[in-house]
């Protein structure tokens, strides 16, 4: 039995996913909440601030994602499921804190900042035994609170990449952009956990 996490850019039907599968097979599920922590600005909000002052804002808030997410994972049942991982973490981080810096005159300690919390997350995605990426490809459905569709298809790139670079071939599936049923990732996902035996039965 495994922590199993979904990951995947902004509406792309990770969350769902991932409770429905949790509820099938009778796994503790953990929503992350991340939205929980722009209780002051919104994503789209955040998207539009520039210059230093925004860069040490968006560098606050993906750390303080970095370790909510990391606290979720420690303190979690030893078999769980969850919406998001430290893939995501790492995509997110990695696209809008190089959109901050390129709408200033950014110098050498704003690229140690980024690569300091990149370097964190990525020793954090051991605390995940296994993730499904899921791709874009649904309907996506505006909303003024959440990012940008313009941002979801490089995200989702970025996840990809993210994976590859640095998890293990065994320990990541990526969700083939072409299926988009709920249902057909439903058992693709059950299928994948039944053939590494990452679930019971």
């Amino acid at each position: 039995m495994k922590k199993i996490g979904f990951s995947g850019a902004h509406r792309t039907g990770k969350t769902t996913l991932a409770r429905a599968f949790a509820a099938r097979n009778g796994l503790p599920f953990h929503e992350t909440k991340v939205t929980s922590t722009f209780a002051q600005q919104s994503a789209r909000a955040m998207e539009s601030m520039t210059g230093p002052e925004g860069f040490k804002a968006r560098l606050a808030q993906q750390e303080m994602i970095t370790h909510h997410i990391a606290k979720i994972l420690i303190y979690s049942e030893s078999t769980a499921v969850f919406d998001r991982t430290m893939l995501d973490v790492y995509a997110y981080s990695t696209y809008y804190l190089r959109q901050q810096m390129n709408t200033f005159d950014h110098d050498g300690s704003h690229i140690e900042a980024l690569y300091r919390l990149l370097g964190e997350v990525v020793r954090r995605m051991v605390l995940q035994d296994f993730t499904f990426v899921i791709q874009t490809g649904i309907p996506y459905h505006e909303d003024a609170t959440k990012a940008s569709q313009e941002s979801q298809q490089i995200i989702n790139d970025l996840i990809v990449k993210a994976a590859e670079a640095y998890l293990p071939a065994n320990r990541y599936f990526v969700m083939p952009q072409e299926i988009i049923s709920f249902d057909e990732r439903m058992e693709v996902v059950y299928d994948v956990c039944k053939t590494l035996k990452l679930i019971k039965g």
